[in-house]
């Protein structure tokens, strides 16, 4: 093999390898970006991304910006929220397993997880307004399918709910 023929297999192989780490990179990018689409609503037990919110809506690319912009804003605060109601609830467990456990401490946990449930429910609300406000008549039905499970009995742990009453017994 002449010197010539190997520089144009080695130039070759460099350019696949280039292209293979282009598309790579832009295939994590678009990944990446429909994770941070993700909002965390659970509609029949599946998150929904922002391209679920556009096949679902039938979102056109201007609604989607505006989607895109007002989730930015959102999922910065709802992830702070949930995280900080997660780790009070760690720490109520916590005290739950102490032998002396003080119920003053317990009860500021849970008024403090209470002040943040009530954030994290203005959030959504504010949150949903600002996506309805983009949505024509039609899309605005197809919104409150997709956000009832937050705001009815039918999310996941209601339907527990409502299920353990409907065993329990009244006595006369």
């Amino acid at each position: 093999m002449s010197k010539t023929t190997m520089l144009v297999w080695v130039i070759v192989i460099l350019v696949v390898l280039n292209i293979t780490t282009v598309v790579t990179y832009h295939y994590i990018q678009r990944e990446t970006s429909v994770e941070q689409e993700s909002l965390l609503i659970m509609s029949e037990g599946k998150r929904l991304t922002g391209s679920q919110f556009r096949h679902i809506l039938n979102f056109d690319n201007e609604q989607m910006d505006s989607f895109r912009k007002e989730n930015r804003h959102f999922q910065p605060r709802f992830r702070h929220i949930i995280y900080s109601i997660d780790s009070l609830k760690s720490e109520m467990f916590t005290e739950l397993q102490q032998a002396d456990m003080d119920s003053v401490v317990l009860d500021s946990l849970a008024a403090q997880i209470g002040l943040l449930h009530a954030d994290l429910k203005r959030e959504t609300i504010l949150f949903y307004i600002r996506i309805k406000a983009v949505c024509n008549q039609e899309q605005q039905a197809k919104l409150k399918t997709v956000f009832s499970p937050l705001f009815t009995a039918e999310s996941a742990q209601g339907e527990v709910m409502e299920r353990l009453g409907k065993h329990k017994r009244v006595k006369e």
